[in-house]
């Protein structure tokens, strides 16, 4: 059985615009918080959650179809993830406008908004969790770390920026 997962208050916004089917979003951003048990079922959930941000995010670029196509074109930058209030087992998610506005995000925010302006196109895509491994190669205790699966193949959007930051190089997508 799947660990539960608890979404704090913000996440009521989010939940309303996916059930209404809302076009619009008001940059919405939650807290996700899950079990202290790092099991297979913990990072479903949290992928289950994921793509539920890059379906909101795929609704806001269709009533925004002049937002950038890409975190990359949308000239923002990649922060690791910060936990909530010392929980290492919580963080802090925002959708594509709260992404905009604050000019950064994690990995989780940046696979959701690349995710979501591919499905706004009607193409496939989603956000998959992978484990993250330190030097020995033992994998790091709610260590996820998101990327896509999509037209591409694929696709790891924080890497995707930190080269393009490291080469100068411009939006390749837009």
């Amino acid at each position: 059985m799947p660990a539960p997962i608890i979404i704090a208050a913000a996440a009521a916004v989010v939940g309303y615009i996916l059930s209404t089917g809302s076009k619009a979003s008001v940059g919405a951003s939650m807290q996700v918080g899950y079990p202290m048990d790092d099991s297979e079922g913990t990072r479903a959930a949290l992928e289950r959650y994921a793509n539920a941000m890059a379906q909101n995010n795929a609704d806001w670029f269709k009533a925004n179809p002049d937002a950038p196509c890409c975190a990359v074109c949308a000239g923002v930058g990649y922060v690791p993830p910060q936990n909530c209030k010392g929980n290492p087992a919580c963080q802090a998610v925002q959708d594509a406008p709260g992404l905009l506005a604050a000019g950064v995000g994690t990995c989780f925010d940046l696979a959701a908004y690349n995710a979501g302006h591919y499905l706004s196109e009607g193409q496939a895509a989603e956000v998959r969790l992978v484990h993250v491994a330190d030097a020995q190669g033992e994998l790091v205790e709610f260590g996820y770390h998101a990327v896509i699966v999509g037209p591409k193949g694929i696709e790891d959007p924080a890497q995707e920026i930190q080269e393009k930051a490291a080469s100068a190089g411009g939006c390749g997508c837009g």
